[in-house]
């Protein structure tokens, strides 16, 4: 009678366990979107304090200790940076969502969301995948980071040089570049090592990444027979224009990604390969079909750009 209980008890807690793991984008874009609220919120709500305080309506000064010019900037500083956050994330969390449902319609056996066109499963002898890595361009990561020191060296100062020469400010500014510099090359030094690596094993597949040179990377594997969907979809890009696709590979509790950068070359994309671009295809195309052939999984397009090949 125990024995039967235990069977029953193991046959519910396996009905509960979900198929497949959550995409952790979601969880990730959704705590930008909640930061970039807190940060519009915030703006908004200084603005009607300093209206309220216009208006000779006096209010409690206890949370407000810092009504100047500087203070004023750097408000709306935080408001522009919030709603440029939520104009990104916002779109891309409902994007996600609607992804996360075609993701569990396709576990669940929903054939519409299939790839016209199927990888050819590689040969089961004789088959060998490299390491795919991607790296950050080095042009990108000196845009990103001339433009963090534009706004490290000009808004904080903004005020006083509008008020009083420039002349009298250029100490300050030398000291805030003697601030800023070795920060900023800490901060560079760190992206320009960045690396994200897919490699394909006998026993499954494993990402990593992080700094090249570094001892702590961030690792996840997956056996072949824990994987349950094979799947990619691509993010709405500008004009319309595909320029990278996401795929993973999913199991009962855990999700691993990667990138496919169709368009290296394009100034818009952060991403390039370390292999010439005919390679890097190359080897992207045999990784889906030894996927294929390992796991046994078709592939999918949960995607809303449509199920082309």
């Amino acid at each position: 009678m125990r024995d039967k209980e235990k069977e029953e008890d193991m046959f519910r807690s396996r009905a509960n366990e979900p198929l497949i793991a959550a995409n952790p984008r979601i969880s990730h874009t959704r705590r930008a979107v909640w930061i970039g609220s807190g940060e519009v919120l915030f703006a908004l709500a200084s603005g009607v304090y300093e209206a309220l305080q216009t208006l000779h309506h006096p209010m409690p000064a206890t949370w407000w200790p810092f009504p100047d010019p500087e203070t004023a900037l750097i408000v709306v500083v935080i408001g522009l940076s919030g709603s440029l956050l939520l104009a990104r994330c916002a779109p891309l969390l409902c994007f996600l969502r609607r992804v996360e449902q075609h993701r569990r319609a396709a576990v669940a056996g929903d054939t519409q969301w299939l790839v016209a066109v199927q990888p050819v499963p590689l040969p089961r002898t004789g088959w060998r995948v490299e390491a795919i890595t991607l790296r950050l361009k080095r042009t990108h990561i000196w845009f990103w980071i001339g433009v963090c020191f534009l706004v490290l060296l000009v808004v904080p100062s903004l005020p006083s040089v509008l008020e009083h020469s420039f002349a009298e400010e250029l100490p300050i500014l030398g000291l805030m570049v003697l601030f800023v510099l070795p920060i900023g090359a800490f901060i560079s030094s760190q992206i320009f090592l960045s690396r994200h690596t897919i490699e394909a094993t006998t026993r499954g597949l494993e990402t990593r990444g992080g700094k090249e040179l570094g001892a702590r990377e961030a690792r996840k594997r997956m056996n072949w027979e824990e994987a349950r969907l094979f799947a990619r979809y691509t993010f709405p890009g500008i004009l319309g224009r595909r320029s990278l696709i996401f795929y993973e590979l999913s199991s009962a509790t855990m999700v691993i990604s990667w990138r496919w950068v169709l368009d290296p070359h394009s100034p818009l994309m952060p991403w390039c390969p370390l292999v010439p671009v005919e390679e890097y295809h190359r080897q992207m195309q045999d990784l889906c079909e030894l996927i294929v052939m390992k796991t046994g999984l078709p592939l999918y397009d949960v995607s809303e750009s449509g199920h082309d090949g």
